[in-house]
């Protein structure tokens, strides 16, 4: 039997536009990976209108659970002079903060991924969000008088901005997802290791790519100076 002929392959339709397997080791801030993505003004207004959906129905389990996972053990660290009972407290203080907070933020980072221009997102997701989290953070120890208190929270201040720069990558590339749009957990954590190593070359990648960029129109503006001037001669 003949091919049929003036037909196209089926295109995979859906609200969902997250990179395929073999772009987990693209760039960190691929501004056109979605040509239809919405700009960050309206996707913030979007989440605003119905903060229900966005943020309580879509609630990110997945990233409370890797929360308490990496800040927890910043708390236990800096209370371990301080006895036992002292660490184990600042633990579960931390562990609610994180399962109270950290699926908020999750679903947040869910929410705005795709949105465009990728740099505003990037600050929105270093700057704004890590400082909210943080001041809730900060009000939960202080009250509750945990110790070295300050130091702490320097330290968590950085994990705060390097866990949303993840769960952005990871979100761009369509893992720690949830609801409709999400996988199997195990999935995800398989994903992780290969996330985690593209996610750290990528800052020396771009920033490779930016001097060579700079590099090539600076060659490119020699040489067309040269032929205006060999034209002149």
């Amino acid at each position: 039997m003949l091919p049929r002929t003036g037909s196209s392959p089926p295109v995979a339709q859906g609200p969902t536009r997250d990179l395929p397997e073999d772009a987990l080791a693209g760039n960190a801030f691929a501004g056109n990976a979605f040509k239809d993505a919405p700009p960050l003004g309206q996707a913030l207004l979007d989440l605003l209108r119905d903060p229900v959906t966005v943020l309580l129905r879509r609630w990110n389990w997945k990233a409370a659970a890797l929360s308490i996972l990496f800040r927890a053990p910043v708390y236990v660290i800096a209370s371990l002079r301080s006895g036992w009972r002292e660490t184990l407290a600042a633990l579960f203080a931390e562990s609610a903060v994180c399962a109270g907070t950290a699926g908020f933020y999750g679903a947040f980072v869910q929410a705005i991924r795709n949105a465009q221009p990728a740099w505003a997102t990037a600050l929105v997701l270093t700057i704004f969000l890590p400082a909210v989290m943080q001041a809730v953070e900060y009000l939960v120890h202080w009250l509750r008088g945990t110790h070295h208190l300050h130091a702490v929270l320097i330290g968590s201040v950085v994990v705060s901005a390097l866990s949303s720069l993840f769960n952005w990558f990871a979100m761009k590339r369509g893992t720690l997802l949830v609801g409709d749009e999400g996988k199997s957990f195990q999935r995800d954590v398989k994903r992780l290791p290969l996330l985690a190593v593209s996610f750290i070359i990528s800052g020396p990648r771009w920033l490779w790519r930016a001097w060579r960029k700079a590099a090539t129109r600076e060659n490119s503006g020699q040489a067309s100076e040269r032929c205006c001037r060999e034209d002149l001669v």
